[in-house]
């Protein structure tokens, strides 16, 4: 992919994409099978969002995972 993307803008994008991920995402994956678009900064999804943070938080607290704390400080 690398060397194809000196010669391919989409695909040079697409590497980009992949080689700078963001710590989060979201995808609706009925209407985006292919997860292009990522709605984490959505604010049509903030409610979303917070309820799935909340759901996270309670599972990594509840399984014990030693670095909850460090994703979930409130």
């Amino acid at each position: 992919m690398t060397a194809a993307a000196e010669k391919n803008t989409d695909i040079a994008a697409r590497v980009e994409f992949y080689s700078t991920r963001v710590p989060e995402e979201l995808y609706d994956t009925a209407t985006d099978p292919d997860c292009r678009k990522n709605l984490i900064t959505d604010p049509a999804e903030s409610g979303r969002i917070v309820f799935l943070h909340s759901k996270l938080g309670d599972h990594l607290r509840e399984s014990g995972d030693p670095r909850a704390t460090e994703y979930f400080k409130n």
